[in-house]
Parts: structure tokens; sequence; C-alpha cells
């Protein structure tokens, strides 16, 4: 099977992409404790901006129970950890994914990142909802999964997204 990679797609100036990230990692005292996941994820935000996406990033953290906010599983963290990476300002929205996250990426320029907050703080993402996933393609114009210790689940974000938009 062939994997179509983003680095060959030649028109992402402006595009808003959705990037599936791996983000599932240990935090201690509100802080990330083990960075190499998110090192790994640096190179593709940095190939996103440097090309003018409007880069928008979703993934997981722990195992928060499905459909209900726990700040214990907040992004913000890892938020903080790219902002200094890269250093550049994050937007960020926090909670279940909805509207807000909408009017945000309405306001977005090429390069900026925005993070949304937990995926499994929606019950249709590990369920492999189809609304769910419709709902996540509508934030943008292409998915990029580079969350490969996920690919294999049959999670909204990674499985039927794919359905929706055009995917890399």
């Amino acid at each position: 099977m062939y994997i179509k990679s983003i680095r060959n797609y030649k028109k992402i100036k402006g595009k808003r992409v959705l990037l599936r990230a791996s983000l599932n990692v240990p935090l201690r005292k509100g802080k990330v404790a083990d960075e190499f996941r998110l090192e790994k994820q640096l190179a593709t935000i940095r190939f996103l901006r440097i090309n003018g996406a409007k880069i928008i990033v979703v993934g997981h953290l722990g195992r928060p129970t499905a459909g209900e906010f726990s700040e214990k599983f907040s992004m913000l963290p890892v938020v903080k950890y790219f902002e200094k990476k890269l250093n550049k300002r994050i937007d960020f929205v926090p909670g279940e994914i909805s509207l807000e996250a909408g009017t945000h990426i309405s306001k977005m320029k090429e390069g900026d990142i925005l993070f949304l907050d937990n995926l499994r703080f929606n019950k249709g993402e590990k369920k492999n909802s189809r609304k769910f996933a419709k709902q996540l393609a509508e934030l943008a114009d292409i998915y990029v999964c580079d969350a490969f210790d996920n690919a294999h689940r049959a999670h909204a974000s990674m499985d039927i997204i794919k359905m929706y938009i055009p995917a890399y």
C-alpha cells in the first residue's frame, strides 16, 4: 500500500491542515515529563508552517472518561511545550471540540497553529463516530496523520475521518 506524504502536496499555502499528532506523553506536576514523542512532531509542524499552512493540531492525552472534561488530561501542558520549542504563541481551545474551534480557525493566518483539546473528551472519538469524524473534517481542507503509534486504532480521528477529507 502506498502512503501519500504531505511533503509531496504542492498547494499547502493557505490551507487549513488538521494534523493528527502523537501527543500522549507523561506529565509530572503539570509539565511534560518525556519529550520524545513531541520532538518527533516538530518536523511536520515546521514543514507545514514554512509552507504557509494553517495548522490545527489534535490528539489525545491519557485515558479520560469518554465525553467528560478533566483538567488532568488537558492538552495545555503540551501546548506550552510547543510554544517554547517553536518560540511562537499557539492558540488553544480547551474542552470538548465545539463551534468555538471554528471561530478560532476563521481568524488564523498562514503559519498559525491552533491546538484543540483532548479528542477523548468527546465520546465519538473512541466510538469511531461518523458524526464526530465529519465534525473534525469540516474544520480543515486537508488531514495529515502523524500519529503512527495510534494509526491502528478504529477511532474517529484516525479511521473514519479519511472518508470526508483528503488524507496524507
